[in-house]
């Protein structure tokens, strides 16, 4: 684990090098070890997904927040296809770290920096979008609260209207993620009727009433 902050480094570094000037060489990586822990040429998206989500969560202390969002914006692009959505809490951190994706892309909810939060939703938003399975995780991992407090309390409106979009998304065609959703909302804003899922003029309804309230 002590290859991490090193490899990371240089993947950095090599990227931002190689966006200013498509000549720069690539340095060679630290070391084998520090290879071996992602692979010089991340083949698999699931390698990408993790190795841009601890460049996300800035694991070695002193990556840029440009850097960062780009790594973001990578991300989220992968989760967009099904298949990698679905595969999120099945990927491994780091090699021999603790498996899963989801985990520290909700943290990424509470990031002190509205960018990252607004980001953060629109992940969820493109992971979740009306596919059941990935609706499920997304409902057992403890998605649901945390958009929810975004949706109600962020001062920013774009992330306030991401969070909106995400929960909305996950509440499609899924009733127990729309009721976890209803119980969670303050009760200045639970709808007066009961809404089906499945009913999606009813569903969006219920969506455009939140949008006007909170944004």
């Amino acid at each position: 684990m002590a290859a991490l902050p090193d490899l990371l480094k240089w993947s950095v570094q090599n990227s931002e090098a190689s966006r200013q000037n498509a000549e720069t060489p690539i340095a060679s990586p630290p070391s084998a070890a520090m290879a071996a822990l992602f692979g010089f040429n991340v083949g698999s998206d699931a390698e990408r997904m993790a190795e841009n989500l601890l460049i996300i969560k800035n694991a070695v202390g002193d990556i840029d927040l440009d850097t960062r969002i780009q790594a973001f914006e990578d991300f989220r692009l992968m989760v967009e296809n099904l298949d990698n959505a679905n595969n999120l809490q099945n990927i491994q951190q780091y090699k021999d770290g603790p498996r899963g994706l989801w985990t520290p892309l909700l943290e990424q909810l509470d990031s002190e920096d509205t960018e990252i939060r607004s980001l953060a939703a629109s992940c969820c938003h493109a992971a979740v979008q009306n596919d059941i399975k990935v609706q499920e995780k997304f409902l057992t991992v403890g998605g649901i609260p945390a958009l929810v407090r975004l949706a109600t309390t962020d001062p920013s409106k774009d992330v306030r209207k991401r969070a909106i979009r995400a929960l909305n998304s996950a509440a499609q065609n899924y009733q127990a993620a729309l009721d976890d959703i209803i119980a969670h909302l303050p009760d200045t804003h639970k709808p007066k009727e009961k809404i089906d899922a499945a009913d999606a003029d009813s569903l969006l309804s219920w969506r455009t009433g939140l949008e006007s309230q909170l944004l």
